[in-house]
């Protein structure tokens, strides 16, 4: 006899059959009679203890289930597992969250792990698409899009290596340590934070152990770069910084500087790029608002000692290192003048600043003092290293002017530059005289091109067009305009006057001083006269006024028999007057020969006016 299968058990005992002895054996050996009871060996029913272990062996390809397939009712649920409990309640469980359709259809809201209800606060978490979380509690659940999802704010230990981002998925992102945030983003900000008081954050562009060129922000805002210098740009290109110096000394200073091409290490100023100046603002305790500039020193790194060019003072006065302060320029723009003060009962010996100063009682303008006369009056000094100039106008309405010079250790006398008495107005007039008889003197000489005449007929003069030919005035000394004569050469012809007739428009003039002797000298030549004629003929220039009809007459040119070509220089002297001077008055220049030449040709070089001295 031997255990047998339940389904061969009942095959034997089926209605209408007859069980044999063995059979009955078999019965009793599978299932009614054991020799003694093994409770590890055999699960207990509904509500009873298992003493023993629940082993599914090693050969084993079963599972523990809960087979939820028949279920045919919508219903969510929870179902432990496994579940601790003690005298004291439900300590920790194993188990599921979800809902099953009345098909069978399960769901899994969540697994869960450690805590004593699904719904209470879980060790871990997990979902159907493997998510996880950690401390969730209530109806949280790993976040989607996230593999793990940590909740709260409970310590980790330990070294977590990550590939990957940290991310935020909303709300802010923080990394803390002991309770205190350290880094810490929202949607528009990266905050970095120490702790205390005492706190100081490090930026270590080498290495968390290398402070080497290492930035610092400790609790009083100081932020530094090499312990001196934040630097902006390119330092050896056109780079610029801003540092602080800590010396107590005039010409570094304890403050803070802004600075292109310029650094400090501590002790000297250091230019970084050699080949181009530096310039520097600071704000300092020694040198209160400095503008200074250092001169490119040729060398990358150089030593440089920048000059104070620029100075505000704490009062609010400008000084330069070249032009003085801004209370002389004050005192300049309030009298009108770089005015200094009254000189008073002082020797002018002393009186040796640059400026303008004031004596304003006759009773100090002594000769002790070394006034040049006993009047109040106005004194300038004027100064040039060691040679210092004074000059002295006197108030009394005389207006005299003095002067005198120190020289090598010396003060020369008074010298009355200007006295008042001499401008009468007789004197006046007889300078203005003398000036002009000397000014209106002068000569201008034209050389042209294209100035020429031909085809003569015998006895009939022909006008010389100037205006159609190109004029050059010759320069200085040649040409030496008088006073009232225009430089230029519209003050020798007017080619818009037009009076009288005339075959071409514009006028030779003189210089407009009435009374005034002009000589004019007429330079040419001819050329092409017909080789066949053996008499001597004579050809003739005039000036004429068209308006006036005064006419002068010039040289007369000579043409010898088979003479063809030749030069001639020809003179006219006029005498300026109402007649001449005003417009449209002036003189045209005419030729005329005494026969008949169609091949005669005329060609003028330059015109010259000699304007002589003006007669008393």
């Amino acid at each position: 006899m031997a255990k047998k299968p339940i389904t061969e058990l009942k095959n034997n005992f089926k209605a209408g059959k007859r069980p044999t002895e063995g059979q009955f054996g078999d019965l009793l050996d599978s299932y009614i009679h054991l020799d003694s009871f093994n409770p590890a060996a055999y699960l207990p029913l509904a509500g009873g203890k298992m003493t023993g272990v629940l082993s599914l062996g090693n050969t084993s390809a079963n599972w523990i289930s809960r087979d939820m397939s028949d279920v045919i009712v919508n219903s969510n649920f929870s179902r432990y597992f496994t579940k601790l409990i003690g005298s004291n309640g439900d300590i920790d469980a194993f188990g599921y969250y979800g809902a099953v359709t009345d098909t069978g259809t399960v769901t899994l809201n969540w697994g869960y792990i450690g805590g004593a209800t699904y719904n209470g606060k879980n060790a871990l978490r997990w979902t159907s698409d493997q998510r996880v979380a950690i401390g969730a509690s209530a109806s949280t659940v790993p976040t989607t899009g996230y593999a793990l999802d940590v909740v709260g704010n409970s310590y980790t230990r330990g070294n977590v290596d990550l590939i990957g981002t940290i991310n935020s998925k909303s709300g802010e992102l923080t990394i803390q340590r002991t309770g205190v945030n350290r880094i810490r983003t929202n949607t528009n900000s990266l905050i970095l934070s120490g702790d205390t008081a005492a706190g100081i954050i490090y930026l270590r562009p080498q290495g968390d152990a290398v402070s080497t060129g290492q930035i610092v922000i400790n609790p009083t805002h100081t932020q530094y770069l090499d312990n001196y210098n934040l630097y902006f740009g390119s330092q050896t290109a056109t780079g610029s910084a801003i540092f602080h110096t800590n010396l107590a000394n005039s010409t570094k200073g304890y403050g803070l500087w802004v600075a292109h091409n310029l650094q400090f290490n501590g002790t000297d100023f250091i230019q970084p790029r050699g080949s181009l100046n530096s310039l520097a603002l600071t704000v300092n305790n020694h040198k209160s608002f400095s503008f200074n500039f250092a001169p490119a020193s040729g060398s990358f790194g150089a030593v440089v000692t920048p000059t104070e060019v620029v100075k505000i003072s704490t009062s609010g006065t400008i000084t330069t290192l070249n032009h003085g302060d801004s209370s002389q320029w004050n005192n300049a723009f309030t009298q009108g003048i770089l005015y200094r003060g009254l000189v008073g009962n002082v020797d002018l010996n002393t009186v040796i600043t640059p400026g303008y100063w004031v004596q304003g009682g006759n009773v100090n303008a002594t000769p002790e003092n070394n006034h040049p006369v006993p009047l109040a009056g106005l004194l300038k000094v004027f100064s040039t290293g060691t040679n210092i100039v004074q000059e002295y106008n006197t108030y009394a309405g005389n207006n005299d002017s003095y002067r005198r010079y120190y020289y090598n250790g010396t003060w020369s006398s008074w010298a009355k530059d200007w006295d008042s008495n001499d401008f009468s107005q007789q004197t006046i007039n007889n300078w203005n005289t003398a000036f002009a008889r000397k000014n209106e003197s002068g000569q201008v000489k034209i050389t042209y091109t294209g100035l020429a005449a031909s085809n003569f007929v015998a006895n009939t003069y022909k006008q010389l067009n100037i205006g159609g030919a190109t004029p050059t005035i010759v320069a200085s000394p040649t040409t030496k305009y008088p006073n009232s004569t225009p430089n230029n050469y519209k003050g020798v012809f007017d080619s818009a006057r037009n009076g009288g007739s005339t075959s071409f428009a514009g006028r030779l003039i003189e210089n407009p001083v009435s009374g005034q002797n002009h000589r004019w000298r007429i330079i040419g030549s001819f050329s092409g006269r017909t080789t066949s004629l053996t008499e001597t003929q004579t050809l003739y220039f005039r000036l004429r006024n068209p308006v006036s009809g005064f006419t002068v007459m010039g040289g007369v040119i000579t043409l010898a028999p088979q003479q063809t070509t030749g030069e001639f220089s020809v003179l006219f002297d006029t005498i300026a007057d109402s007649a001449s001077i005003a417009a449209p008055n002036g003189y045209i220049l005419e030729a005329v020969a005494t026969y008949t030449d169609a091949n005669l040709s005329l060609n003028i070089s330059s015109i010259t006016r000699f304007s002589e001295a003006v007669e008393s």
